[in-house]
């Protein structure tokens, strides 16, 4: 029996209309975002005063933490009593217009912050679309005091790159066809204001009239610290270079200079300082000219002076008396030391003033040479010296001696009651050879660190042991020549092992 129309089921337009209410409460339930329609109150001059709560989805009751019905057909203004007169305005404006607003406001019970955006629901209604934003806001928040925090480091460098005394390079890029140079840099290198921007290619930098040298050979522009480290990747300290200025000027600077990477390991750039050591240099070449030729001259004069005392010690003995020889042999002491503190200061001023001619040193030879050299007092002591097997370096030879004759002379002479066991050894540490002399002797207070490695300063009496307290001052000038440093581990009564490194050339 067939339904007649309208009767039963509805049909046609009434049934789409229910499908569309169906399909709008469902998302209405089921929406993410909080959605309210309310009814606004308007007074005798159609002012909204008030507003009703008509209707909310779960998602409001989740964000406001309010259950619907204690908020349902109630003024907003009885359960909101400080509710914000603008956010009222703002809907009767909407409602009156159908226009579209949008608005922030902060939950004060929470702190959460919500994007209100209403519209026109119908006469005297409007709907309210609410969206948590609390971790967006956040998100900006923290990128705003990111950026302004960038943006004063970056003041700093820029103020502290201006005001450092040294020269500071920055390559942008690999070629380094990008630099930014601070004043100093600027006036270590005569380079005009025009030419110290950001942007200019280092061949119009770099290039004549401007000159380098290193190690008294002339280099090209890219074998500059910076321009290596950018290229290479690697880091350089402490490169002495001379530079012939445009106005031949010949100046010496001290620069180091590190690489700058990306995120993925591959090289941006690079950043130098240099230190002008032009009046540093000058003023320590004529302070070691000065001490060599002293200690040159006075050689002679005090060799007279221990040859007469000598000569006076034989003829005068029975003129002089106890009393007089004993005075005479005090004298002849004094002069002895004095002698060995001028040959030691004399050794001392070499160091620097050899003309730096470095080959190929086999260690373990140069450790031959000083045992055959300290065979009598290896003799006398009862002292066993064993070694591993030395590397082969790019040093002074007669100074790598030198060096080990220092060390293992120390190690025989401090030595305990038992006899001195001396070995020597070497590894590898990054681009540098360790090598280690260890004993078994008195040892060293570690509160003497400090004083260990200054001119003329002992730890023990000339009674007790002879010396002028220049071995080690003259082992550490060798090993700083070299580009290397030498320290020492050791503990009173349980002997000393005192290390030094030198830049690896060969194995």
């Amino acid at each position: 029996m067939g339904v007649r129309e309208g009767e039963g089921a509805a049909t046609g337009p009434a049934r789409v209309q229910e499908a569309d209410q169906e399909k709008y409460r469902l998302l209405f339930e089921n929406m993410d975002e909080a959605f309210m329609i309310v009814e606004v109150i308007r007074d005798e001059n159609r002012n909204a005063v008030d507003v009703v709560l008509l209707d909310a989805n779960p998602a409001w009751s989740l964000q406001s933490n309010h259950s619907l019905s204690s908020w349902l057909g109630k003024r907003l203004s009885t359960i909101m009593p400080d509710i914000d007169r603008s956010l009222l305005d703002s809907y009767g404006r909407v409602e009156s217009t159908g226009g579209r607003e949008s608005r922030e406001e902060r939950d004060p019970a929470t702190g959460r912050i919500y994007e209100n955006h209403i519209f026109r629901f119908g006469p005297g209604k409007v709907g309210v679309l609410s969206r948590d934003i609390t971790a967006r806001k956040l998100a900006e928040q923290e990128l705003r005091e990111t950026a302004e925090r960038a943006r004063r480091r970056a003041e700093e460098v820029e103020a502290l790159m201006d005001i450092a005394p040294v020269g500071i390079w920055v390559a942008h890029d690999p070629e380094s066809s990008q630099i930014t140079s601070n004043q100093a840099a600027n006036g270590l290198y005569e380079i005009q204001e025009s030419e110290a921007r950001v942007g200019i290619v280092p061949a119009e930098l770099w290039t004549a009239p401007r000159r380098f040298f290193r190690d008294g050979v002339e280099i090209k522009a890219e074998e500059l610290p910076l321009q290596q480290a950018a290229r290479t990747g690697e880091e350089l300290r402490d490169v002495e270079i001379e530079t012939l200025l445009p106005s031949g000027r010949r100046t010496t600077s001290l620069t180091s200079a590190r690489p700058l990477f990306n995120d993925d390991g591959t090289v941006r750039g690079s950043i130098a300082a240099s230190m002008d050591i032009t009046e540093l240099k000058r003023s320590n070449e004529e302070l070691q000219h000065f001490a060599y030729v002293a200690s040159h001259d006075l050689k002679e004069p005090l060799r007279m002076v221990t040859s007469y005392l000598g000569l006076l010690e034989k003829r005068c003995v029975d003129r002089l008396g106890g009393e007089g020889m004993n005075h005479l042999r005090f004298a002849r002491d004094g002069a002895v030391r004095m002698q060995r503190m001028i040959d030691d200061l004399l050794a001392y001023s070499r160091v620097e003033v050899r003309e730096r001619s470095f080959a190929t040193v086999d260690m373990g030879s140069a450790l031959e040479t000083v045992l055959r050299d300290l065979n009598l007092a290896i003799s006398e002591s009862g002292a066993s010296v064993t070694h591993d097997e030395l590397p082969t370096v790019l040093a002074d030879r007669e100074q790598m001696v030198l060096l080990l004759e220092n060390l293992v002379g120390n190690a025989i002479k401090y030595r305990g009651v038992a006899a001195p066991q001396i070995h020597i050894s070497a590894g590898r540490s990054g681009g540098d050879w360790i090598i280690s002399v260890r004993d078994n002797g008195i040892g060293i207070d570690p509160k003497y660190a400090d004083k260990l490695f200054k001119m003329f300063s002992r730890l023990h009496t000339w009674d007790e042991y002879e010396g002028t307290g220049m071995g080690l001052v003259i082992a550490k000038k060798i090993v700083e020549r070299h580009g290397g440093r030498i320290w020492f581990e050791s503990r009173e009564g349980e002997g000393t092992t005192f290390y030094f490194t030198i830049p690896e050339s060969s194995s």
